[in-house]
Protein backbone atom coordinates (compact mmCIF):
# COMPACT_ATOMS: atom_id res chain seq x y z
CA UNK A 1 0.00 0.00 0.00
CA UNK A 2 1.37 3.23 -0.67
CA UNK A 3 1.84 5.95 1.95
CA UNK A 4 -0.71 8.01 0.21
CA UNK A 5 -3.27 5.24 0.92
CA UNK A 6 -2.45 4.59 4.64
CA UNK A 7 -2.50 7.87 6.37
CA UNK A 8 -1.18 8.12 10.19
CA UNK A 9 -1.68 11.57 11.96
CA UNK A 10 -2.84 10.90 15.77
CA UNK A 11 -1.68 8.18 17.31
CA UNK A 12 -3.85 7.93 21.06
CA UNK A 13 -1.73 5.53 23.73
CA UNK A 14 -3.75 4.33 27.04
CA UNK A 15 -1.01 4.83 29.09
CA UNK A 16 -0.63 2.62 31.92
CA UNK A 17 2.35 0.63 34.02
CA UNK A 18 2.45 -2.97 33.15
CA UNK A 19 4.94 -4.09 31.28
CA UNK A 20 2.55 -4.51 28.04
CA UNK A 21 1.66 -0.98 28.23
CA UNK A 22 5.17 0.66 29.15
CA UNK A 23 6.26 -1.63 25.35
CA UNK A 24 3.07 -0.16 23.94
CA UNK A 25 4.38 2.76 24.67
CA UNK A 26 7.94 2.35 23.01
CA UNK A 27 6.03 0.96 20.29
CA UNK A 28 3.57 4.11 19.97
CA UNK A 29 6.97 5.95 19.48
CA UNK A 30 8.72 4.80 17.29
CA UNK A 31 5.91 4.38 15.04
CA UNK A 32 4.98 7.83 15.33
CA UNK A 33 8.56 9.08 15.06
CA UNK A 34 8.91 6.63 11.33
CA UNK A 35 5.42 7.85 10.18
CA UNK A 36 5.71 11.39 11.05
CA UNK A 37 2.68 11.48 13.09
CA UNK A 38 2.07 12.69 16.97
CA UNK A 39 0.97 10.66 20.48
CA UNK A 40 -1.89 11.55 22.93
CA UNK A 41 -0.85 9.91 25.45
CA UNK A 42 -4.02 9.44 28.19
CA UNK A 43 -3.54 7.94 31.65
CA UNK A 44 -6.80 7.33 33.70
CA UNK A 45 -6.61 6.89 37.59
CA UNK A 46 -9.55 4.46 38.08
CA UNK A 47 -11.68 6.02 40.60
CA UNK A 48 -15.09 4.65 39.98
CA UNK A 49 -14.07 1.32 41.52
CA UNK A 50 -12.73 3.14 44.36
CA UNK A 51 -15.83 4.92 44.56
CA UNK A 52 -17.60 1.38 44.45
CA UNK A 53 -15.62 -0.31 47.31
CA UNK A 54 -16.10 3.09 49.35
CA UNK A 55 -19.75 2.14 48.88
CA UNK A 56 -19.84 -0.75 50.35
CA UNK A 57 -17.54 0.18 53.40
CA UNK A 58 -14.94 -1.70 51.71
CA UNK A 59 -12.55 1.16 51.67
CA UNK A 60 -12.72 4.16 54.38
CA UNK A 61 -12.19 7.83 52.69
CA UNK A 62 -9.06 8.23 54.04
CA UNK A 63 -7.72 5.07 52.77
CA UNK A 64 -9.66 5.99 49.14
CA UNK A 65 -7.83 10.07 49.19
CA UNK A 66 -4.15 8.26 49.81
CA UNK A 67 -5.00 5.70 47.21
CA UNK A 68 -6.36 8.16 44.79
CA UNK A 69 -3.11 10.18 45.54
CA UNK A 70 -1.02 7.37 45.16
CA UNK A 71 -2.41 6.10 41.51
CA UNK A 72 -2.26 9.92 40.76
CA UNK A 73 1.53 10.28 41.60
CA UNK A 74 2.06 6.71 39.40
CA UNK A 75 -0.26 7.80 36.36
CA UNK A 76 1.79 11.26 36.14
CA UNK A 77 5.17 9.03 36.40
CA UNK A 78 4.07 7.38 33.33
CA UNK A 79 3.07 10.25 31.33
CA UNK A 80 6.53 11.69 32.33
CA UNK A 81 8.10 8.66 30.89
CA UNK A 82 6.14 8.97 27.48
CA UNK A 83 6.52 12.50 27.07
CA UNK A 84 10.49 11.86 27.65
CA UNK A 85 10.12 8.98 25.18
CA UNK A 86 8.61 11.53 23.17
CA UNK A 87 11.16 14.22 23.60
CA UNK A 88 13.92 12.07 22.96
CA UNK A 89 12.75 11.42 19.27
CA UNK A 90 11.09 14.37 18.53
CA UNK A 91 7.47 13.50 18.37
CA UNK A 92 5.30 15.83 19.21
CA UNK A 93 2.99 14.38 22.25
CA UNK A 94 -0.16 15.79 24.12
CA UNK A 95 -0.29 14.33 27.54
CA UNK A 96 -3.55 14.23 29.80
CA UNK A 97 -4.49 12.40 32.97
CA UNK A 98 -7.99 11.91 34.10
CA UNK A 99 -10.00 9.97 36.81
CA UNK A 100 -13.07 7.96 36.59
CA UNK A 101 -13.92 4.59 34.47
CA UNK A 102 -10.88 3.62 32.03
CA UNK A 103 -13.00 2.70 29.44
CA UNK A 104 -15.72 5.45 29.47
CA UNK A 105 -12.43 8.02 29.86
CA UNK A 106 -10.90 6.55 26.57
CA UNK A 107 -14.13 6.51 24.39
CA UNK A 108 -14.91 9.95 25.56
CA UNK A 109 -11.42 11.38 24.16
CA UNK A 110 -11.30 9.89 21.36
CA UNK A 111 -14.61 10.81 20.47
CA UNK A 112 -12.98 14.86 21.09
CA UNK A 113 -10.77 14.58 18.86
CA UNK A 114 -10.21 11.92 15.77
CA UNK A 115 -7.41 9.75 15.79
CA UNK A 116 -5.97 6.88 13.36
CA UNK A 117 -4.95 4.45 15.91
CA UNK A 118 -5.39 4.00 19.11
CA UNK A 119 -2.57 1.51 21.12
CA UNK A 120 -2.59 -0.44 24.19
CA UNK A 121 -0.54 -2.93 25.73
CA UNK A 122 -1.83 -6.43 25.55
CA UNK A 123 -3.53 -8.88 28.05
CA UNK A 124 -5.06 -12.39 28.58
CA UNK A 125 -8.65 -12.99 26.94
CA UNK A 126 -9.23 -15.11 29.75
CA UNK A 127 -8.60 -12.53 32.96
CA UNK A 128 -11.47 -10.16 31.64
CA UNK A 129 -13.73 -11.65 34.16
CA UNK A 130 -11.49 -11.42 37.07
CA UNK A 131 -9.02 -8.79 35.69
CA UNK A 132 -10.64 -4.91 36.19
CA UNK A 133 -7.68 -3.58 33.37
CA UNK A 134 -8.19 -6.55 31.30
CA UNK A 135 -12.26 -6.26 31.28
CA UNK A 136 -11.59 -2.35 30.77
CA UNK A 137 -9.53 -2.77 27.49
CA UNK A 138 -11.89 -5.03 26.12
CA UNK A 139 -14.13 -2.72 26.19
CA UNK A 140 -11.87 -0.43 25.01
CA UNK A 141 -11.66 -2.41 22.19
CA UNK A 142 -15.01 -3.18 21.24
CA UNK A 143 -16.03 0.03 21.03
CA UNK A 144 -13.19 2.20 19.88
CA UNK A 145 -14.24 4.25 16.50
CA UNK A 146 -10.58 3.77 15.35
CA UNK A 147 -8.19 0.99 14.42
CA UNK A 148 -6.64 -0.72 17.75
CA UNK A 149 -3.34 -1.88 18.11
CA UNK A 150 -2.57 -4.57 21.20
CA UNK A 151 1.53 -4.50 21.62
CA UNK A 152 2.27 -7.88 23.72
Amino acid sequence: MSKKGFQLNRVFLLVEGSDAGMRAAAYAVDLAQALGASVHALSVVETDTMSHLLSRSILVQSEMAELAEEMSKNARKHLDYVEGLCQQKWVPVETEQLEGSIHRSVLEALSKTPHDLLILGSFQATMTQRDLAAHEKQLIIESAPCPVLLIK
